[in-house]
């Protein structure tokens, strides 16, 4: 039987958009094994949107609030309930989501979210938070970071080592603070974690959590050509406008927005999650295979016939396996 949130999200939020794309691609079937959810979503894929001009900033002040509108309100689906409050900390401005059922008051999960660098907000991609707060009992912190590309890396990166310092300042210990992120904020989580080991005298988060990253500027890996006919969510031309638009003047392939090639080195023990219908996927291997070489304790999980951040999909089962083993690899890495 189908998630009763799910249906509910699926009638009113997918079945709607059905047709909208002037140019629909024909993707392959869920796998066999795939949830009736998943088997829905995927039947449903059109493929990504024609790419708007992001370089105009007119045009990104009109989709910007369109988009994290429709992202913001599949909240609506989740069937638990949560609190929320805003908080400025280290002069970055947060949103802290509270589960019903808190566990622990002095744990916290750091999060920051996806968006491609340009896009996003807490209040937007709140589902992911809310997901994770749910499942791991704890309180989840969304930084609201500065978007590039009015504010090109490290402005971001900046943002987040700021929020963390200041849950530091406030007594928090580190080993009791994980930090994670999706997409983009995925690949944010891996550089804040580098910044903070070589550029500041503050203790290393006690985990990390990167679902789907987005940590390859360059987007030379191999995924970004093979995945490409799989992949309903992102493209190569979509994605090319923001890479340029957060690497600024560093370019983008410059050491700094390529997380996945850094010396990893004493990093924290991280969990790292991909799809196989994700053109990132390349980056989530390559990622993991360099934190292993560097003596990183990582556990790398890969499912199949998945898109791109799945784990914001209410009521989805593969979404809630997903979300359940990062908030128990965060948590059993944490006290």
């Amino acid at each position: 039987m189908v998630n009763a949130s799910f249906q509910c999200y699926f009638d009113e939020l997918v079945k709607p958009r059905a047709g909208m794309n002037p140019a629909p691609q024909t993707f392959p079937k869920a796998p066999a094994d795939a949830s009736e959810e998943a088997q829905m979503m995927i039947a449903s894929f059109e493929g990504s949107m024609p790419r708007p001009n992001y370089d105009d900033p007119a045009v990104r002040q009109q989709i910007r609030p369109v988009i994290e509108a429709m992202w913001g309100s599949v909240t609506n689906y989740l069937d638990f309930d949560f609190t929320r409050r805003n908080e400025k900390l280290g002069g970055v401005n947060c949103t802290v989501f509270t589960p019903a059922a808190l566990k622990n008051k002095t744990q916290k999960l750091l999060y920051l979210h996806g968006g491609a660098y340009w896009l996003g907000s807490p209040e937007a991609n709140s589902t992911v938070a809310l997901m994770m707060a749910h499942h791991s009992g704890l309180e989840v912190i969304s930084v609201d970071y500065r978007l590039a590309p009015e504010f090109p890396h490290p402005a971001g990166r900046d943002d987040a080592v700021a929020v963390y310092g200041a849950l530091l300042g406030q007594g928090y210990n580190a080993s009791d603070i994980a930090m994670f992120g999706d997409s983009a904020g995925g690949g944010l989580a891996l550089m804040t974690a580098l910044e903070l080991r070589d550029h500041t005298s503050l203790p290393l988060p006690a985990a990390l959590g990167l679902n789907c990253p987005w940590v390859n500027m360059a987007m030379d890996g191999d995924s970004y050509e093979t995945v490409a006919a799989l992949d309903p969510i992102l493209s190569v031309s979509g994605l090319a406008p923001a890479a340029a638009g957060y690497a600024g003047n560093l370019g983008i392939t410059a050491p700094e927005v390529n997380a996945h090639k850094a010396d990893l080195t004493g990093l924290p023990p991280m969990i790292i999650q991909v799809g196989t219908r994700d053109i990132l996927l390349s980056d989530a291997i390559r990622t993991a295979k360099q934190a292993r070489l560097c003596g990183v304790d990582v556990e790398f999980e890969v499912f199949d016939g998945m898109w791109h951040v799945w784990h914001a999909t209410p009521g989805l089962p593969e979404a809630e396996k997903a979300t359940l083993d990062i908030a128990t690899f965060l948590c059993n890495h944490m006290g």
